[in-house]
């Protein structure tokens, strides 16, 4: 227990004594009045008036201060919220589904997953080794379908990836499943791109579409496809301004390769951009 002068230091008895010693050095900041309830006086601290506070303290000689514009300036408007898209689930309609393994046992999405999982791996295999991969792979993967269901299957991919216009797709260049997450004007895009090839002098961004009829031209691709792929685009020209970006669709069943042009997929984002805003 701290001690005053012998005795146990209470509050109160701290705060008299620091108030006599301060009396002492400045007499006219304490003073003492007699207490109108208790027998004794009571010591009070001041500084002053408020008025005399500020004169005591208040420099001198003034120095006008400058004050920044942005002081008298508006805040800036805050910037748009970003809106959160993923470009593989746009909500247009997509055409019918078109699977020869129709069972109720086999679901084409199913089938369109066991496909990109095999079309992801091949790029990594040698090319003498890749039939006898795929057929492997279907009978691990594909087991409740029939054995001329999955050879019929096997003789698409093997006619898919021996295609001169679409061999390329497959070489030791190119990357599969690549993740694409970015700002496409105020929307957060993200996405994931079936297979990208980065060159020197081009992007190759290509969708594989693995259930689905091919349609007869350009103009009949469906639009959730169309914009699916603008915003990849979009995302690939922030990334690499200075090279050309090649935007296609894979269609598994034909098979066909078919490139979108730069100034269609210009029409989509605009109206992706506008029909994504709530």
């Amino acid at each position: 227990m701290h001690t005053l002068y012998g005795y146990p230091a209470t509050g109160s008895l701290v705060i008299e004594a620091a108030l006599i010693r301060l009396k002492t050095k400045h007499p006219d900041k304490v003073s003492s009045a007699k207490h109108p309830m208790i027998d004794g006086e009571t010591l009070s601290f001041s500084l002053g008036t408020k008025q005399q506070a500020a004169d005591e303290t208040a420099p001198t000689d003034r120095q006008k201060i400058e004050l920044p514009l942005w002081i008298k300036s508006p805040a800036p408007a805050d910037a748009p919220p970003l809106y959160p898209i993923t470009p593989s689930q746009i909500g247009w309609p997509e055409p019918a589904v078109r699977s020869p393994l129709a069972r109720e046992t086999e679901t084409p999405k199913r089938r369109g997953t066991v496909l990109h999982k095999l079309l992801e791996r091949l790029p990594h295999m040698a090319t003498e080794t890749r039939p006898e991969f795929i057929k492997r792979f279907l009978a691990l993967h594909l087991n409740e379908a029939s054995e001329n269901e999955r050879a019929l299957l096997a003789d698409e991919v093997q006619t898919l990836i021996a295609d001169p216009e679409i061999a390329f797709l497959f070489a030791e260049d190119g990357k599969s499943e690549v993740p694409m997450v970015g700002h496409v004007g105020h929307l957060a895009v993200r996405g994931q791109v079936d297979r990208l090839i980065v060159r020197p002098h081009e992007v190759v961004i290509v969708d594989y579409k693995t259930n689905r009829a091919p349609p007869k031209s350009l103009q009949t691709v469906p639009r959730a496809y169309c914009e699916q792929m603008a915003a990849y685009e979009a995302l690939a020209r922030s990334l690499y301004p200075d090279r050309t970006i090649r935007t296609g669709l894979l269609w598994t069943a034909r098979p066909a390769l078919m490139w979108l042009p730069a100034e269609g997929l210009s029409h989509h984002l605009n109206t992706l951009i506008k029909a994504a805003t709530p």
